[in-house]
């Protein structure tokens, strides 16, 4: 075994050099670990507790003396395949915080605050926060709304209702996918003006006033970026028109 292909798989040198010990010494106390490894005596007890974490080494007692053993080298195929399940575990976890990421990403050209609100009532609540800034006779102008789950589709005929009960207009632009669904029926969501567009939107934008709402539909944790800006506004209000 190359001690270059163990560092590349994540053993450090001192754990690669006391592998090593354990493997030509067999059962053995630390103080020949220690001589052998060349490693500091006040570190081994640290670098066998990684090696055993790491499932490469063991120990038995006899009488009050620990003994410490090599695991199989196969346990090395066991390590990198777990290390491999973990990475892949991270890289599903990534891919759940990339849209947040990449909202981040976007909204950092302008000089406002963005706040973040996570999870389906943190999106209630930022669309009520929204609603709380329209008077009578104001608009709510939507642009890429998506198909949406039965939950987001009861919620926002609540919404419509409400937003309604205020005189607010909103004028909405959907795609294709969501005809048909609750949140478009004029019987269920009054005050709304709609058409449909063939392509998929990555997000849905809301403007209300100066605050807008972008809300990227994913399949895990809803998340929803509120900005107030005007330069906002306006750009999203051209891409209405």
């Amino acid at each position: 075994m190359q001690i270059e292909l163990l560092e590349e798989i994540g053993l450090t040198k001192s754990e690669i050099k006391t592998y090593y010990a354990l493997l030509e010494l067999g059962s053995t106390t630390t103080g020949k670990i220690v001589d052998k490894a060349g490693v500091a005596s006040s570190k081994i007890y640290e670098i066998l507790d990684k090696l055993m974490d790491k499932g490469l080494a063991n120990f038995i007692i006899k009488g009050s003396t620990k003994y410490f053993e090599a695991a199989s080298p196969k346990r090395i195929i066991d390590y990198i395949d777990e290390r491999q399940a973990e990475i892949a575990r991270q890289k599903n976890e990534l891919k759940k915080l990339l849209p947040e990421l990449e909202l981040k990403r976007q909204l950092s050209k302008y000089k406002s605050e963005a706040k973040i609100y996570k999870g389906y009532k943190g999106i209630e609540t930022a669309f009520y926060e929204a609603l709380d800034l329209l008077n009578k006779g104001d608009e709510m102008l939507v642009t890429g709304i998506p198909s949406r789950s039965k939950y987001l589709n009861r919620f926002f005929v609540k919404f419509g209702s409400k937003r309604a009960n205020k005189n607010i207009l909103m004028r909405a632009i959907f795609n294709e996918e969501a005809r048909g669904e609750a949140q478009t029926e004029h019987e269920k969501v009054k005050l709304m003006k709609i058409k449909y567009i063939p392509q998929i939107t990555p997000a849905a934008i809301n403007i209300f006033k100066n605050r807008v709402l972008i809300f990227p539909e994913t399949k895990d944790e809803p998340i929803l970026v509120a900005i107030d800006n005007k330069e906002v506004e306006r750009a999203s209000e051209s891409s209405l028109k």
